[in-house]
């Protein structure tokens, strides 16, 4: 699939069922392991016909977890979009937020790219203590994720800050 999304052939409506089917795999690889789990004991449908075994007992997620998904208005819009739904529907949704950050490429003369902009944001308060994610499927220079996370330091220390790419360059792992 995420050779499939990187062709030049692939067009619209491919290009946006690819990100969400890859954006699924990739949501629950990173839920499953860096969210928190509590222990416990939930009774089952098989309880009605075994009272003392019809229960599971185990790990499971942690629903008062804190979490925000964060836009980068360009190519994060879809899978920002995703992320928030799905963390609303595993989490209780009133820790459940979706920030928006418009920010673009910063150019010399020559077009090269020489960092990143924040033009506008609607951050809706505190990150403190909770999940902040940047689901972004390019990581290219790098610029761009550190200007997100430096514009949340005024908001409090989150518990983690998870950036959810695709693909990444060498230049961005460096810099980031």
């Amino acid at each position: 699939e995420l050779a499939s999304l990187c062709s030049p052939e692939t067009q619209q409506p491919r290009v946006n069922d690819l990100i969400s089917s890859l954006y699924t795999f990739l949501f629950r690889t990173v839920i499953s392991h860096e969210f928190p789990t509590r222990i416990e004991q939930v009774k089952t449908r098989m309880a009605e016909y075994h009272p003392n075994e019809g229960f599971y007992t185990g790990p499971i997620l942690d629903k008062e977890t804190r979490a925000i998904s964060v836009n980068l208005a360009r190519a994060g819009t879809l899978p920002s979009h995703l992320l928030y739904s799905a963390l609303n529907h595993i989490l209780d949704p009133k820790h459940v937020r979706q920030d928006h950050i418009s920010i673009a490429r910063k150019t010399n003369e020559s077009l090269a790219v020489t960092g990143s902009e924040v033009s506008g944001h609607k951050v809706g308060g505190s990150c403190q203590d909770a999940i902040l994610m940047f689901p972004d499927p390019m990581g290219a220079t790098g610029s761009t994720i550190v200007e997100a996370i430096d514009l949340y330091k005024p908001f409090g220390k989150p518990k983690k800050i998870i950036a959810l790419h695709c693909i990444v360059t060498p230049e961005y792992l460096k810099k980031v």
